[in-house]
């Protein structure tokens, strides 16, 4: 049985002779009973508590929508829809989806805060003063909670403040979360896992940012994989995460070709960068291909061309259900591409009536 990120990455910082296991120093009574994070790095000037998501926040999801579905605006659909492409539907759907944030990222302001006084206490009971702190979150298989919510929610965590208006938790100095749950497509289209490298204090410059990274490196090592490094990215949709369940539940089904296609476009979104204007130049494109194979007199060529256009109209089809574009901004474009087809058929077959399919 394969065992757990949470184990899995315990036995990995076992390996390493830079990071100490704080349960297993010789501590003394009041170290033991203390509250305390769980490891050391740096020569204990960094210290580390690691937190697991462990619990499913789909069923809060659920429980919110629920009592919308009733509603005239609420979609019908088939199989299983993104909650934004839901919401978009609904007139206060950003009023519901942040009711969704809120509460599937409650889970993580509770973390921050006990990692937070966990790393405060051991400052205290070591006497490490001048310590920083790094808090590791691991997420195995919890997809409802996708890097873009943990960054928000993370943030805004540590933008809380006493009546003061003091910070509430400055021992976080960073936070590197290690998912498993979500993939991006990395080069050679490889699945990607992400580890997500997050400063959180603005009082102080990080100093250990380079033996975070070593431990990222490390840890793609030690589970033989290769490590990309993405660089800062400017949001987290820069991300297009892929929820790892969701596309591992659909590999498992044998499908049709046309379900192929579409997967395969999942993974290599190349219409991605086209803008409306390049789309229409692009659909009259295809069209053109793949109503070249299909009609009466079609050479054997254009016949064997026709698989490929398919293959691709699949995509850009795929392409405008990721956007939630309208087909009717395609009518004109297909207006005139009809009367080009009619009028170019009728001049090469001038006695054949007005139906032109093979």
């Amino acid at each position: 049985m394969k065992k757990s990120l949470d184990q899995r990455f315990k036995d990995f910082l076992n390996t390493l002779s830079e990071i100490e296991n704080i349960d297993q120093l010789n501590l003394t009574h009041q170290q033991k009973r203390a509250k305390k994070a769980d490891y050391f790095g740096q020569n204990r000037k960094l210290i580390i508590e690691l937190k697991s998501l462990e619990t499913d926040t789909q069923p809060k999801v659920e429980k919110i929508l629920e009592p919308h579905q009733s509603r005239p605006e609420f979609p019908d659909f088939f199989g299983g829809w993104e909650v934004n492409k839901i919401l978009k539907h609904l007139p206060d759907g950003n009023d519901i989806n942040k009711e969704i944030v809120e509460a599937v990222t409650s889970s993580l302001q509770t973390i921050y805060r006990k990692a937070n006084r966990q790393i405060r206490v051991t400052k205290a009971t070591f006497q490490l003063p001048d310590a920083q702190g790094l808090l590791i979150i691991l997420n195995e298989n919890i997809d409802v909670l996708t890097p873009d919510h943990i960054i928000y929610r993370l943030r805004r965590t540590a933008n809380k403040k006493h009546p003061d208006k003091s910070y509430q938790f400055v021992e976080i100095d960073y936070v590197l979360v290690i998912s498993e749950a979500h993939f991006s497509i990395a080069p050679n289209n490889e699945m990607g896992y992400l580890i997500l490298h997050i400063p959180m204090n603005i009082f102080s410059v990080f100093k250990y940012e380079k033996f975070v990274k070593y431990l990222a490196e490390k840890w793609t090592e030690y589970n033989n994989i290769p490590h990309y490094d993405l660089g800062e990215l400017r949001t987290p949709d820069d991300l297009k995460t892929i929820s790892v369940s969701q596309f591992e539940r659909e590999q498992k089904k044998l499908v049709p070709r046309h379900e192929a296609w579409r997967r395969y476009y999942k993974r290599n979104p190349y219409f991605h960068s086209f803008n409306e204007d390049k789309l229409k130049w692009m659909f009259k494109i295809i069209m053109e291909g793949c109503a070249n194979g299909i009609l009466k007199g079609a050479t054997q060529k254009q016949k064997n061309d026709a698989h490929f256009w398919m293959e691709t109209f699949t995509h850009f089809l795929e392409e405008l259900r990721n956007r939630g574009l309208d087909m009717k901004i395609f009518a004109p474009e297909m207006k005139k591409l009809g009367k080009e087809i009619e009028s170019e058929m009728k001049d090469r077959f001038p006695d054949m009536d007005d139906n032109f399919s093979a």
